[in-house]
């Protein structure tokens, strides 16, 4: 059912108040209003602050991250690296941490300024779920607790190798 259907289907029954007059419809439009709108934007994408799904981490495991007392493997520091420099170093990052058989990672991608978001805190949820050399290896990311950084770092809990 389109939106003018819809529209017409919630109205069809609508009669006017007794004694008001109903105001006429403008002769024609004008020439901008007509112009169809082609081009879409898309709204701007949320930072996700957690990924860990309950049914792929143990629960004692969750509790530990929940609480800031997960024992981490490695640090990878961002801080200073353009987007496309810090995606790359993020890759090998992971992968070597796959091959040393490590768990847990903190990556430390910085809170950004008041004025300005941390561009790599914003691209980091994206690089770790879309990236395909590293996404399979992924088992779910959260916001680190606030002595391993904070809003300014992220948990990344890795699959065992197979």
């Amino acid at each position: 059912m389109s939106e003018s259907d819809l529209w017409y289907y919630i109205v069809q029954d609508v009669k006017p108040l007794k004694g008001k007059s109903v105001p006429k419809a403008p002769a024609s439009t004008p020439a901008r209003a007509q112009k169809a709108v082609t081009t879409y934007v898309a709204p701007p994408k949320k930072i996700v602050k957690e990924t860990l799904k309950p049914e792929t981490v143990d629960w004692k495991v969750e509790k530990k991250i929940r609480r800031g007392k997960v024992d981490i493997d490695a640090t990878l520091d961002l801080h200073g690296h353009t987007q496309a420099k810090a995606e790359g170093i993020l890759e090998s990052f992971i992968l070597n941490a796959i091959q040393m058989k490590n768990r847990c990672i903190l990556v430390i991608t910085g809170r950004g300024t008041a004025s300005r978001k941390s561009v790599l805190k914003e691209a980091l949820p994206n690089w770790l779920t879309h990236n395909a050399n590293i996404a399979p290896y992924i088992m779910g990311f959260r916001e680190a607790a606030q002595h391993h950084g904070g809003a300014g770092a992220f948990y990344v809990l890795l699959r065992k190798p197979r």
